[in-house]
């Protein structure tokens, strides 16, 4: 999950899902549609998992695969006396309100929240108006965000080569390296991702041998133009 700090002044970085550890959760997920579509969904979009929860059918376009980012489900704690007496959730703006955006699927992703709108009211408790949360399980319209990550942890711990968690962040620092090994610049990064600041979305993209070939060939490539080689 994690690169480990060199010195004692450094902490612990959380990195994306390497290829290993996909191929481990991937087909596990598939066999479970209603973990599958809301991990789709993040591998998709890279959004936040609070963005994620906050979804509603009316912020998506399954025509053009549009997803409207523009909330998060936020967490409450109530303490009284120095205890905790209490929970609750709350639908706020996107973190720090500068992470509002729209981003689209593929077809492929499309596909399957198709799929999802068509099963998820016949075999859970998820609905599909406008108004509705995209993603519910078996006994509640939407998730909470401790009740997806034990059910992705739960699906996917014994397979071969998986992680022994599913930390839903690292899905995030893996879309911000998939783009970037792709090609894109940081501020394409940063705009997938909401980030405000590209600072911010460095940390975000892995080292990656995949940035350096890219790399190279954009770099011959220019040689090339300028019969420098």
């Amino acid at each position: 999950d994690f690169r480990k700090p060199i010195s004692h002044k450094e902490t612990q970085e959380v990195t994306g899902f390497t290829d290993e550890e996909l191929a481990a959760i991937v087909p596990a997920l598939q066999g479970d549609l209603k973990l599958f579509a809301p991990f789709t969904m993040l591998m998709e979009t890279g959004m936040r998992s609070e963005e994620l929860l906050a979804l509603k059918w009316q912020d998506y376009d399954p025509t053009t695969g549009a997803v409207t980012i523009n909330k998060a489900k936020t967490y409450l704690t109530t303490i009284q006396d120095g205890k905790i007496v209490g929970h609750r959730s709350e639908i706020s703006e996107t973190k720090q309100g500068t992470g509002n955006r729209v981003v689209w699927l593929s077809e492929t992703g499309r596909s399957v929240m198709e799929e999802w709108r068509q099963w998820a009211p016949k075999h859970t408790a998820t609905k599909v108006g406008p108004t509705d949360f995209m993603f519910g399980n078996s006994r509640n319209p939407t998730w909470t965000h401790s009740g997806l990550y034990s059910a992705l942890t739960n699906r996917i711990k014994n397979q071969p080569n998986a992680p022994d968690t599913f930390r839903l962040h690292r899905v995030r620092h893996l879309v911000g390296t998939m783009l970037a090994e792709g090609g894109a610049n940081e501020y394409a990064v940063m705009q997938q991702l909401g980030h405000q600041k590209t600072e911010t979305t460095l940390r975000y993209i892995d080292p990656s041998r995949r940035i350096n070939a890219n790399n190279a060939k954009i770099l011959e490539q220019a040689r090339k133009q300028r019969n420098l080689v």
